[in-house]
């Protein structure tokens, strides 16, 4: 659970924790110091004000629709799967446990403005995890030049410019998430990373023109990190994840054993070997299927029978 500095963030908090179904699910609290306001974009207005066909008194008609859309999306994040599975008896319990639009304290629509205390380098010495994650979107201007592109490499903003990894001799966790990337770029962060480094993860980057792949970016990390030659258990486990093309929202395949074995190990590079299709992908048999809205949704990204065998009667796309 996410809170920012809001009192009616801290309304939903106690919401929750008076509910014996929510508190439960609860398993890390983050506390983010970005401001929340209440002032709507004017291109966002309309979405609040159209009438809603079934209103609720004291609602707002936006907040109503997009309640009654969430629990439509929930339901439909099923799919074909085969009935009776766990995860859909807690999403079902979920729905039921709603408090009423009208008790709701989070019946108003919100915007947040963030800060930025990482360039700052207001972030204590002694950090240990840092991780951080964007919403932009591959090729934002349409401006790509090459396959598999990110973007034009106009949109490169070095790392160290928003890391200041030299300040952090004690981090033990690195995350970085949906960045426009260059694979040079990405290695020296790496390599300027401390040797108390026991944890990665690099998740839906995308490499700008002229800026490597996954695949290339993999092979320079064995052999020109040195990882390897540290003690096993003082090795970075290395995470990857990459989305799903034609499939719901928050589902993705996360690698870490075939990373782990490619870097550490003998084992193949899990984007493929070099002149494959696509050094971006991840070919099915190798991986996870995990859906960041559903913690109970695991499929092996692998063949039919596999995912049948995990309770899926439908192939991951």
């Amino acid at each position: 659970m996410i809170m920012w500095r809001n009192t009616v963030n801290i309304e939903v908090f106690r919401a929750i924790a008076d509910r014996e179904t929510f508190r439960k699910g609860i398993v890390e609290i983050i506390w983010d110091d970005a401001f929340l306001v209440t002032s709507l974009q004017r291109e966002d207005a309309y979405l609040y004000d159209e009438p809603e066909d079934d209103p609720v008194e004291g609602c707002p008609s936006g907040f109503v629709r997009a309640c009654k859309g969430n629990i439509k999306r929930l339901k439909d994040r099923k799919l074909e799967d085969l009935n009776g599975l766990p995860g859909h008896a807690a999403r079902a319990q979920q729905v039921a446990a709603q408090l009423p639009l009208k008790k709701s304290p989070a019946s108003k629509p919100l915007g947040m403005t963030s800060s930025d205390s990482l360039r700052s380098g207001e972030l204590p010495s002694g950090l240990q995890h840092v991780s951080l994650q964007t919403n932009v979107e591959a090729d934002p201007d349409a401006q790509a030049t090459q396959p598999w592109s990110g973007g034009a490499i106009e949109h490169f903003s070095p790392l160290r410019t928003i890391f200041p990894v030299d300040k952090w001799p004690r981090l033990r966790h690195f995350g970085l998430s949906r960045f426009l990337v260059k694979q040079a770029d990405v290695l020296a962060l790496l390599a300027a990373l401390p040797v108390t480094l026991r944890s990665v993860e690099l998740s839906f980057l995308e490499f700008l023109d002229d800026g490597g792949t996954y695949r290339d970016l993999l092979t320079d990390m064995r052999d020109e990190l040195g990882w390897q030659e540290r003690a096993t258990a003082s090795r970075p486990k290395v995470t990857i994840g990459v989305p799903l093309t034609n499939t719901m929202p928050g589902r993705a395949v996360w690698i870490d054993d075939e990373v782990d074995n490619f870097l550490y190990g003998s084992g193949e590079n899990p984007f493929g070997a070099k002149g494959e299709r696509n050094p971006n992908n991840v070919a099915a048999g190798r991986g996870m299927v995990w859906d960041a809205f559903d913690p109970t949704h695991e499929r092996p990204w692998a063949s039919q029978d596999a995912r049948l065998a995990a309770g899926s009667s439908r192939a991951e796309q």
